[in-house]
């Protein structure tokens, strides 16, 4: 019986292409995120501020901690669930930054009129 392997290379994704879509689909979700829940949407600095925050400590502490509590899981579960938490994280953070970078414009538009 011959392999239908033969003969055949095994394809792979590089870490840059994976890391290009990574960020690329996360920005995307933030933007989709941002225009179908406007009420989300902080409605002063400071409350952007704190939400900002609030994303550079998920995104520093929920993979770690993600990878923590799936490390009794059998070793095929813990790569899926850290891209899904690194994701989830990704959006939060640029979510929050879409959202700065709103308020920042609002601010400078009523300077600027």
């Amino acid at each position: 019986m011959v392999s239908s392997a033969v003969g055949r290379k095994e394809a792979s994704l590089s870490y840059a292409i994976f890391s290009v879509f990574f960020v690329a689909l996360s920005a995307s979700m933030a933007l989709w995120l941002d225009v179908r829940f406007r009420g989300l949407t902080p409605s002063d600095l400071r409350a952007g501020g704190l939400r900002l925050v609030a994303a550079f400590v998920v995104a520093q502490l929920a993979v770690p901690l993600a990878g923590w509590a799936v490390s009794p899981l059998p070793p095929s579960v813990e790569p899926w669930t850290l891209v899904g938490v690194g994701f989830a994280a990704m959006v939060f953070l640029m979510l929050a930054v879409v959202w700065m970078l709103r308020l920042a414009h609002g601010l400078l538009g009523g300077m600027l009129r």
